[in-house]
């Protein structure tokens, strides 16, 4: 009986080639044996187990990314919004910072290593300050662009950085150096992309990811899928060591209170203008304590330079 089974398993693989080389290469590991209707032998059955605990991995992962990112996302949507508002404010009071940064250097210049020090100090605020102001402007240009994802949009985002991260993890070529490499490098971009809800982007790699890379001054690559038991298990350890990660940055970002106004506003979002009141309020007093302090130091300057 057993040499008749073996004798059997032979002469059916050999009738089954056909099926096994239409089978994708995802599936190397599957034998059918036609013993019976729906029977399969599987030749390595941990690498199917290790296919559905990725599988389950990745599935958890996208779900909790994509739930930060949406949150992240509204909360700094209404950051931007009070930013808007109070930009005037926050602007005085970081230069008023900044200015009384580089006046306290310039009077220890001048203690310690006199006029021409003091002089390079005062170059240096020019600097500072006028990329102070340049970050001002992006931050209002990146407050008006930011906006609250939709449902649609985050159904979208999520899909597309699952699909993405199956096809791209870099832990998948940890044998092939060059490889891993490059698939590092597209899965920052990747990351990137989604946690900015830049769709676009997510979407160009997903239809054509030879295409970006070439566009990106990378070189193509083969993107087959491999069934090597050791590389599944370093990818399902990667995966869980981005679940606790991504855990922990939400865990954080619902601990903020910036997160606590981002669920204040979903309630009321006219209440806006109430906050900026109580936000324009400790401005107010900070821009009071630096002018103050400015004071002193100058009164200091003053007494040097008679």
């Amino acid at each position: 009986m057993g040499q008749w089974y073996l004798d059997e398993l032979q002469r059916l693989q050999g009738e089954s080639n056909s099926f096994q080389g239409a089978s994708s290469a995802y599936e190397p590991d599957l034998l059918v044996t036609g013993l019976g209707p729906g029977i399969v032998i599987y030749r390595n059955l941990e690498i199917e187990q290790m296919r559905q605990l990725i599988a389950e991995a990745r599935g958890r992962l996208a779900e909790v990314q994509t739930e930060y990112t949406r949150e992240r996302m509204g909360t700094d949507a209404v950051q931007g919004k009070i930013f808007i508002l109070l930009r005037p404010s926050y602007q005085k009071r970081d230069r008023l910072k900044l200015f009384l940064f580089y006046r306290e250097k310039y009077l220890n210049a001048l203690l310690s290593d006199g006029d021409t020090a003091a002089e390079d100090v005062a170059n240096e605020y020019k600097q500072a300050q006028s990329e102070s102001d340049a970050e001002y402007e992006q931050a209002a240009t990146d407050a008006d662009a930011s906006h609250e994802p939709t449902e649609e949009e985050a159904s979208e985002l999520k899909a597309l950085w699952r699909k993405l991260c199956r096809l791209f993890h870099p832990d998948r070529y940890a044998q092939d150096e060059k490889r891993r490499e490059v698939y590092e490098r597209l899965m920052q971009r990747i990351n990137r992309a989604k946690d900015e809800g830049d769709i676009v982007t997510l979407r160009e790699i997903a239809d054509n990811p030879n295409g970006y890379l070439l566009k990106n001054g990378e070189p193509s690559l083969d993107f087959s899928e491999s069934a090597e038991v050791a590389t599944l298990r370093r990818l399902h350890e990667s995966l869980q060591s981005a679940i606790l990660e991504a855990l922990d940055g939400l865990n954080r970002l619902r601990e903020s209170s910036e997160y606590e106004l981002y669920l204040l506003y979903q309630q009321r979002p006219e209440m806006v203008p109430e906050i900026g009141k109580t936000y324009e309020k400790a401005l107010t007093e900070e821009i009071a304590q630096f002018e103050q302090r400015l004071a002193v130091v100058n009164r200091e300057i003053s007494r040097l330079q008679e």
